[in-house]
């Protein structure tokens, strides 16, 4: 009798920031366990056109004063082929997400989306995620994981955009954010940021700047509720700007003919 088909373990591992010494935040933890489940259901989705999953999981090992897991599918000779379509398509997943090419790659919005939700603790305080599917493993790392800011899809109401106005109320206390007060439109924007960028907003506080990343709104309101900040463009004071009286005569040969010659012109070529 044939041995049958081993199946396909999956572990993940979360590294925590410094502050925390390198524990990972329950709400972390619990949005990525909820994220991985979501990108699990998604890819069976994609790969058997069904409209609901069927593969249930079971937790193998959860570590003690760590936040690493692994699972595995629960027994079903019937599903083993699907198990193996998604493992290679989570490790090609988050192999996209590392190098910044999710938004290329062939996968549905409902991958993209569990990945999103997955990976988004990597944008607050998880400094690192390490994955082993099978034999295969994938490392995501702060900021390179983030590149899946500007290409993943939130929801249908986002975009990736620009946003002006001045920056105020900063918090690094958990979650690292701010809020920009435009000069017209909505009273204030809430923007999420990587704390790569701490020294950047910092020295952004009570300027006049330019935020660019994924814009998302609320329906049915046109303007933006949140700004996941890809980077900043800090503009100069009001004071450091040309008048426009200081403009005049700066280029006294700069002309051309007097405003009647100009109107006979257009006439003529009438």
């Amino acid at each position: 009798m044939a041995e049958p088909e081993s199946k396909i373990p999956i572990s993940f591992k979360l590294e925590g920031s410094p502050r925390d010494q390198g524990l990972v935040r329950f709400s972390d933890f619990a949005t990525f366990v909820e994220g991985t489940l979501a990108t699990l259901r998604a890819l069976e989705r994609e790969a058997t056109n069904a409209a609901q999953a069927q593969i249930e999981y079971r937790v193998t090992q959860l570590e003690i004063s760590s936040a690493a897991f692994a699972l595995e599918a629960i027994d079903d000779p019937t599903t083993r082929e699907t198990e193996k379509i998604i493992a290679a398509r989570l490790v090609e997943g988050l192999a996209a997400v590392r190098d910044g090419l999710v938004g290329i790659a062939a996968f549905d919005p409902s991958v993209r989306n569990g990945l999103s939700k997955m990976l988004s603790p990597l944008r607050r305080g998880v400094q690192s995620v390490s994955a082993l599917i099978g034999d295969t493993p994938v490392t995501l790392v702060g900021r390179a994981a983030a590149k899946i800011r500007l290409a993943e899809v939130f929801e249908e109401s986002a975009a990736v955009g620009s946003f002006s106005g001045s920056v105020d109320a900063l918090n690094v206390h958990g979650d690292h954010f701010f809020y920009l007060y435009p000069p017209v439109g909505p009273t204030k924007i809430k923007c999420v940021f990587s704390p790569d960028l701490l020294d950047e907003v910092k020295s952004s506080i009570k300027r006049y700047v330019t935020i660019f990343g994924l814009i998302e709104y609320a329906e049915p309101s046109a303007f933006p509720v949140r700004i996941v900040v890809d980077r900043l463009v800090a503009h100069p004071p009001a004071v450091q700007l040309p008048s426009l009286s200081s403009l005049w005569g700066i280029s006294p040969s700069a002309g051309g003919p007097d405003e009647v010659i100009f109107v006979r012109h257009l006439r003529d070529a009438e």
